[in-house]
């Protein structure tokens, strides 16, 4: 977490914290991602992206558990940046969140990386190439 980073508490069992890493803003889910804590983050990535930040790296390796609402959440937000021509990372998958994406089909949708660090390092390859 970057100096400065307030943590966001979306509700009991869910807090989000938030850093830059170069061009992208990155949210870090901490705790449980269900039923009761998905229209906090819902409602916390919908303004973001209402505020202009499109490319949106969410770093999961602090998610404990993530239900059927939480993987919701993922494909909603996955759409809303997509809307303004942006990007989702999401980082730090735990072994069970990469199994649940791979077999809801989810997985190719979207871009996974291992650490903030390597979407941030694609990406300027990415830009360099172009």
């Amino acid at each position: 977490m970057n100096a400065g980073s307030a943590p966001y508490p979306a509700r009991r069992g869910l807090v989000l914290r938030h850093g830059i890493s170069r061009t992208w803003l990155v949210v870090h889910v901490i705790g449980e991602l269900d039923v009761s804590t998905a229209p906090g983050l819902r409602r916390h990535l919908g303004a973001l992206v209402e505020n202009g930040h499109n490319q949106l790296i969410l770093d999961l390796s602090q998610m404990h558990f993530m239900d059927s609402s939480g993987l919701g959440n993922l494909v909603s937000a996955l759409k809303r940046v997509r809307v303004g021509d942006g990007r989702l990372a999401l980082v730090g998958l735990s072994p069970r969140t990469t199994t649940i994406l791979r077999l809801t089909g989810l997985a190719p949708i979207f871009a996974t990386y291992a650490t903030v660090d390597q979407v941030a390092d694609t990406s300027a390859e990415t830009s360099s190439t172009a």
